[in-house]
């Protein structure tokens, strides 16, 4: 049975990540949600809140109010529809146009055709917006939602420096037991691995990600000598939120007293 190690993550942030915006400020926006092409055979449901999430992470979800929604995609056929639904409440389905033939796999933009669906509930609505597609075959590029936003929070810098945290220090097995180390970041940029006493072998580097993706950093497998610091760049232009690291490290050499590393994250303020 593997053994767990928790080690908490020592945070160099105090207070809040930014300064708060008088609630009175209301700001319009359009958010854009790419989508690259994607085919869909049957139905596609999505709640809008976590995509926005996922493409805007600095933003307050819960502070959005939704105006419309603008669907830019194709129809192989013509009977593909989007749905919008909010506290049950739905919007009346829109149709997508067809695009035959080579209309349909022309990757052009304007092969497509612009969607617009109003919010069912013309103003308000806290409850998850759930947009639906279908029936395919349709090719989605881009969602537009129209919200405003009654917590501005300003759009951080990516040229800004990082801050960073790191783990208290781990101590690498013999046996392949797993490190589960709590993150609890939002915008992390970079993570690392920092040997601190010896030599480590990481075999394993396991990201648990806000979104609740889960993603083996397979760039940080190696071995780590005291002293080096290895790192990988997320390529998220603004980070991911992180929960947590699984790592699995072993001691290279027996014969010596066991390695000794930390997990660092580099995260935006």
């Amino acid at each position: 049975m593997k053994n767990i190690i928790l080690a908490t993550l020592t945070s160099l942030m105090v207070g809040s990540f930014f300064t708060p915006i008088a609630q009175s400020a209301t700001v319009e926006r359009e958010l854009h949600l790419n989508y690259n092409h994607q085919e869909i055979g049957g139905y596609r449901g999505a709640t809008l809140q976590d995509e926005i999430q996922d493409s805007y992470p600095w933003l307050d979800v819960s502070a959005l109010e939704l105006k419309s929604v603008v669907v830019v995609a194709k129809s192989r056929y013509g009977n593909s529809q989007v749905m919008l639904e909010i506290n049950g409440f739905r919007a009346m389905p829109r149709n997508i146009p067809p695009a035959f033939g080579d209309d349909y796999l022309w990757p052009d933009p304007s092969s497509y055709h612009s969607v617009e669906v109003q919010n069912p509930l013309r103003i308000g609505g806290n409850g998850p917006w759930h947009l639906n597609l279908g029936p395919g075959p349709l090719k989605l590029f881009e969602i537009t939602v129209n919200v405003i936003d009654h917590n501005p929070i300003p759009e951080p810098d990516p040229r800004a420096p990082l801050t960073y945290a790191h783990s208290a220090e781990l101590r690498a097995g013999t046996n392949g037991r797993v490190t589960s180390v709590p993150v609890g970041l939002n915008r992390v940029k970079e993570l690392a691995v920092v040997g601190t006493h010896q030599a480590v072998e990481i075999r394993g580097f396991r990201v648990y990600f806000a979104d609740r993706r889960i993603e083996e950093i397979s760039a940080l497998h190696g071995l780590l000598l005291e002293g080096e610091t290895h790192k990988v760049i997320l390529p998220d232009l603004w980070g991911r939120g992180v929960r947590g690291v699984d790592v699995i490290a072993l001691s290279p050499d027996t014969n010596t007293e066991p390695g000794k590393f930390m997990i660092q994250a580099g995260y935006y303020r």
